[in-house]
């Protein structure tokens, strides 16, 4: 059974980290809070959640640098990492993404907005998983499910023979062991 979906919070304004909460709320995902940079990176590494939500102006450690020391480590390196902050000055959105963001908002927000960019980020990354570093194709988990799903439906395989010519797979499944019958050959 596939992990749930985990967003970390790291803001100090625990009812800012609540509304973001709320905004996910009647999705399948498992909302974490941090209220300091570095208790935000601990968590980030323990818990290697999905998103992270960032203010900048944390206490312990800023914003920047928490995004910095994500950006340095394996683990956390390629979590989407989303800055909400009330620093809405054009350089100050500029450092934020040089320093590893990959999204930038400001403070007041508007809910629909915060959900929106979320989920986006969160696809992404879930396609950036699934697909092949090697050839930038669907890799193992798309090509499963999609086979998972031809089989529930049985709809057949379509395949070209050694010959040039189209032909179909078709799966059939028993208690015992799944069976292949090609059609056309």
């Amino acid at each position: 059974m596939p992990e749930k979906t985990k967003v970390l919070v790291v803001d100090d304004d625990r009812p800012l980290c609540n509304i973001v909460a709320e905004v996910l709320l009647g999705e399948d995902i498992e909302v974490l809070q941090a209220h300091d940079g570095a208790e935000g990176l601990t968590l980030a590494r323990r818990e290697r959640p999905d998103l992270i939500i960032l203010d900048v102006m944390i206490p312990v450690m800023s914003g920047y640098e928490v995004c910095r020391s994500l950006r340095k480590s394996f683990l956390t390196a390629n979590i989407p990492v989303i800055m909400l902050t009330a620093l809405g000055d054009p350089m100050e959105k500029v450092k934020g993404l040089a320093e590893g963001a990959d999204d930038y908002l400001t403070k007041p927000f508007h809910p629909h907005e915060l959900r929106s960019r979320m989920i986006t980020h969160l696809r992404r990354s879930e396609r950036d998983v699934q697909t092949s570093p090697l050839t930038r194709l669907p890799g193992n988990l798309a090509v499963e499910r999609a086979l998972r799903e031809r089989i529930a439906r049985q709809r057949p395989f379509p395949f070209v023979t050694s010959m040039g010519t189209t032909s179909n797979l078709t799966m059939t499944s028993t208690a015992s062991s799944p069976a292949i019958r090609c059609c056309g050959c």
